[in-house]
């Protein structure tokens, strides 16, 4: 994982360099080095690390099952470790593909809340989609962290499969 420095971390608490005085002196009073150094940094450095994928729903190579009867949409979800935000057009972040077929899946939305996106789509419902499988990418240009420039490290890519009932057993 590779991380960056913020230039606008804001400086340590008096606490921090009150113990790391207190921590040298000890040190060196007990003779437990010839020297102690207390390493005041100014300004403090905060590293922070690109976003990152925690969960994802459907899950990797999981089957969701299809109602014939419910009709409506199905919505794909992605969680992140942190808040995110789009890089662009929302409809660039996302692709969906079906495997079988070989054709995009087209989406109803997609949109972001704090820190998950979520890829809305009618065409898993349609009768005929029952044992077909999907990859589903996040692409990693289009995702970064609110109020910073990280973006992913790399496209995050699974696979599912769509079933119904007869699908469940076999």
């Amino acid at each position: 994982i590779v991380g960056k420095v913020n230039p606008n971390s804001p400086p340590f608490m008096s606490l921090s360099k009150r113990f790391l005085v207190l921590a040298s002196a000890m040190l060196m009073l007990g003779g437990l080095v010839p020297q102690a150094h207390a390493i005041l940094l100014s300004p403090p450095l905060i590293i922070e690390f690109p976003p990152a994928v925690v969960a994802v729903s459907p899950l990797n190579k999981e089957r969701i099952l299809r109602y014939p009867d419910a009709g409506g949409q199905t919505t794909i979800s992605v969680m992140f470790g942190s808040n995110i935000e789009f890089v662009g057009a929302p409809d660039s972040a996302v692709q969906v593909r079906n495997l079988t077929t070989g054709l995009p899946v087209a989406n109803n939305g997609i949109s972001i809340h704090k820190n998950m996106l979520y890829f809305s789509s009618n065409e898993f419902v349609h009768p005929g989609t029952a044992g077909n499988s999907y990859e589903a990418k996040v692409i990693a240009s289009r995702i970064h962290k609110v109020g910073g420039s990280m973006g992913l490290s790399s496209d995050y890519i699974w696979q599912f499969k769509i079933a119904d009932r007869a699908h469940i057993s076999a």
